[in-house]
């Protein structure tokens, strides 16, 4: 496991992330989360990001067929190796979760 700071190239502040392998998590500051994140962010929450290869129109087909709303995306977003293409959906408990190709 990494763990890195960066700053997104459209500024804002520095982001602390935890890596594993092509996998990322965020973490969030409670009093100031960037946006997208959890509904209701508090100290200890994360956002999952999970990269994968199968297109992310498969993906929107896939959860649409599952009643699973998308609350965001495709959009594209600044990944652990590079750009990325992400959709993001709310867990049963409104905690965030991206599924993304890279670019």
């Amino acid at each position: 496991m990494d763990h890195s700071s960066f700053q997104p190239p459209t500024g804002g502040p520095v982001r602390q992330s935890l890596h594993f392998g092509l996998q990322k998590i965020n973490l969030h500051d409670a009093a100031s989360p960037f946006i997208p994140h959890a509904k209701n962010p508090v100290a200890g929450s994360v956002d999952l990001c999970f990269i994968t290869t199968q297109p992310l129109a498969d993906w929107q087909t896939h959860l649409a067929d599952h009643g699973i709303e998308i609350d965001d995306g495709p959009v594209r977003k600044t990944g652990a190796n590079g750009p990325l293409l992400s959709v993001y959906i709310r867990d049963p408990d409104k905690n965030l979760i991206e599924i993304s190709n890279y670019i």
